[in-house]
């Protein structure tokens, strides 16, 4: 019996316990909250790729996210992550991202003006500046970030319209320095893709970003790893991550450069230093062994995940105090990828910024109202646009009101404009010693109109000096049709050959005057076509062969040309073709010394695959029956124009040539302003004839090389060794476009 008493007396002692302790059923002590994360993720450039390898590791230890800082590179990653975007979507376009194109503000040459192609073919430098009022004007950075918004905007849709940051899947602060205060400035709202881009705006490098009235650049002066940002946010654990770059050791301070990045790191290092001192034993600091990689080598992308995995697995004891349940994780990736890119029609269009006023903008639009958005179609309007040349960044943005959608595209005015210079250098020699070095300026004045017009300078001074200008107006807002008056005035020299000798027997100094006016249409981006009178005046005097006459040139006539142009690249292009038709019709009855015709048909096309890259061309003349005068003959000779023979050795009233390029890429550069070093192989063939009858197989001449070609800063340079079929042998050097 008392067996069975003593649980009795038990439970009723317990029950006696809860009343005098006033604790009713279901009041037992529930388990204590998890403890809140923030992740702080440093700038580094190309070194903060590393944050999305240890965003996988993350993953697998199942570590959810509370809070998120970041500065520069770290903001990107941060930004995107907290926007809802999940670590595998962020790895595949950071693999797959053209790191090349994005950090070039030039749009894809497909998207390019053919007016601006143009320009290509002068073998000037990418960098332009301003020349106003008898000033130079340098933009505020070498990268207005053009790609790079457009890449942060359409990543970032799924949160359009947010502007507060703490309502985004995970809350999220970026840390931006204001230029000209020198103060830490931490974005908390307004437009996310925008505050990113302003955190990585490294000074000189890209152009700063205006927000609220600052002038905004790279957070990493003031706060490379804001701990103390992401703590006041409410974090309780802090997991931290340092890419910057290590200072530099005495031997690789040599260089001006070398201590201007030493500057810079000695600035951001003692703060960082400060911020990790705050770090408790319960707080995680992941610093990835990242060596040589620099802040620009983002073509080592996946080294640089690759490293920040292995970084962050070796800190896996301390970050597994954190993770939690499946059931827990698979909640918090709930929470966070919630928000989805949804199908958004676009009902309005609105124009802001420097864009308001520009009447040309309304005809590049193509994007459709009442549809889904066409990111592919929206991106050619953006580029169109910046393709006018006159707006330093392009930029749309989604506004939303009552459930409809208005498409906004802001434009920011060049500030170093509306007048731009432009430099370039061309080299033509073989090691004889013949050859010319020219040094080029190209200055192009724009906005002289509403419908665009424009006058473009080009100055050449050295071997052969040339002033060429043109002024350009279009007849429509929309820009089709133009007229072009055009003049120029150029000095030179023209060797005279014989037959029998490579060598040439006299040398004529001429100079020349030509003007003209065009009617023109534009085709398409890739085509134009020209129709206009030209009239000519020149001398000709012979230096070598004193005994030959004065020559005078007295030309006038109708030019008409359908030019087609859709290559690549045109210093080393790997797709893509270009073609001409022109004819030039001489007219006696408009003042030229005799009359006569001329038909010129050219083509060429860009095969590429992997390193492998075959160029094929194949062009001729004829003067339709009519015989040429001496001065406008068609000529071979010089540099991949029968690479074996001398400039403008062979000529005649009758020309064909051919040609087959094979290019190997040996090395590709890590800027992405340079495609790197090709080796190649030329095989040529052509002549020219004077009669129909004369014209045969069994004459031409032929031609083989072998190029090492460099892209650099001024352009391509090629050094060459050329035979010819009777073995006679010339070595080039040559700087400058020749496809």
């Amino acid at each position: 019996m008392s067996a069975h008493i003593t649980p009795i007396l038990g439970c009723i002692l317990i029950l006696y316990t809860m009343q005098k302790s006033d604790i009713r059923a279901g009041d037992f002590p529930k388990p204590m909250p998890r403890p809140k994360i923030g992740l702080v993720l440093g700038g580094g450039g190309a070194r903060g790729l590393a944050h999305v390898g240890v965003l996988n590791v993350l993953k697998e230890l199942r570590i959810p996210v509370d809070y998120i800082a970041g500065t520069s590179m770290g903001a990107i990653a941060g930004g995107l992550f907290a926007a809802g975007m999940s670590v595998e979507e962020i790895e595949i376009l950071t693999r797959t991202l053209d790191w090349r194109d994005v950090l070039n503000d030039k749009p894809s040459r497909h998207y390019r003006s053919f007016r601006r192609k143009e320009e290509d073919n002068l073998n000037l430098m990418g960098f332009e500046v301003g020349f106003n009022d008898g000033k130079i004007f340098f933009p505020r950075g070498l990268i207005a970030g053009q790609k790079l918004s457009f890449v942060l905007r359409t990543q970032t849709l799924a949160v359009a319209g947010i502007s507060d940051f703490d309502k985004l899947p995970i809350p999220f602060r970026a840390v931006a320095t204001d230029i000209e205060t020198g103060d830490m400035v931490i974005l908390a709202n307004g437009n996310l893709p925008l505050a990113m881009r302003a955190s990585m705006s490294v000074p000189s490098v890209f152009s700063p970003v205006e927000i609220n009235g600052m002038i905004l650049v790279d957070g990493a002066l003031v706060d490379n790893v804001p701990v103390d940002v992401v703590r006041s946010m409410g974090a309780d654990i802090i997991i931290a991550v340092d890419v910057g770059e290590p200072l530099l050791k005495r031997d690789e301070l040599s260089s001006l450069m070398g201590i201007t990045v030493q500057v810079f790191n000695v600035l951001t290092q003692k703060r960082v230093d400060e911020q990790v001192a705050t770090l408790n034993e319960k707080d995680v600091l992941i610093r990835p062994e990242l060596g040589d990689i620099g802040s620009s080598d983002f073509m080592r992308f996946a080294e640089s995940i690759r490293i920040g995995e292995e970084a962050a697995r070796s800190a896996a004891k301390s970050l597994g105090r954190y993770s939690v349940s499946i059931e827990e994780y698979a909640a918090f990736l709930n929470m966070k990828n919630a928000r989805t890119l949804q199908s958004m029609q676009i009902d309005y269009i609105q124009l802001g910024g420097d864009l308001r006023n520009d009447r040309r903008v309304y005809h590049r639009l193509k994007t459709s109202l009442g549809r889904p958005l066409d990111l592919a179609q929206l991106r050619k309007d953006l580029n169109d646009i910046y393709e006018l040349g006159d707006y330093e960044q392009v930029d749309f943005n989604l506004l939303e009101e009552s459930g409809r959608y208005a498409l906004q595209i802001n434009g920011k005015r060049k500030s170093w404009g509306p007048n731009y210079l432009r430099f370039g250098l061309v080299m033509s020699m073989d090691l004889e010693g013949a050859g010319s070095v020219n040094v080029l300026t190209l200055y192009r004045m724009t906005k002289l109109n509403s419908r665009g017009g424009e006058w473009k300078h080009l100055l050449r001074i050295g071997d052969f000096p040339k002033y060429e200008t043109e002024f350009y107006q279009p007849l429509h807002h929309r820009g089709i049709f133009f007229v072009a008056p055009n003049f120029s005035a150029e000095k030179f020299q023209a060797n005279v050959f014989s037959p029998q000798s490579p060598d040439a027997t006299a040398t004529y100094s001429a100079y020349q005057f030509r003007m003209g006016s065009d009617l023109g249409i534009v085709i398409s981006n890739s085509a134009e076509g020209r129709v206009g009178l030209t009239r000519t005046y020149g001398q000709a005097s012979a230096t070598v062969g004193s005994n030959l006459p004065d020559v005078t040139i007295r030309g006038a006539g109708i030019l008409a040309r359908l030019r087609f142009d859709n290559l690549d690249n045109p210093s080393f292009p790997k797709f893509g073709s270009s073609s001409i038709v022109q004819y030039y019709s001489s007219r006696k009855s408009l003042g030229a010394d005799s009359s006569y015709q001329g038909l010129r048909l050219g083509y060429l096309k860009t095969l590429t695959a992997g390193k492998h890259t075959w160029i094929l061309s194949l062009e001729g003349g004829s003067s339709l029956g009519s015989r040429l005068p001496v001065y406008d003959q068609w000529m071979l000779g010089g540099f991949l124009h029968l690479s074996a023979y001398n400039p403008h050795q062979i000529t005649g009233d009758r020309y064909l040539y051919g040609s087959a390029i094979y290019m190997f890429h040996v090395a590709k550069s890590s800027s992405p302003y340079s495609e790197g070093i090709y080796a190649g192989l030329v095989a040529e063939t052509g002549n020219a004839w004077n009669t129909n009858q004369s014209i045969s197989t069994n004459d031409l001449k032929y031609s083989y090389s072998i190029l090492l070609g460099i892209d650099t800063i001024v352009g391509p340079l090629y050094l060459g060794c050329s035979f010819s079929d009777t073995f006679t042998k010339k070595y080039y050097v040559n700087l400058g476009r020749t496809f």
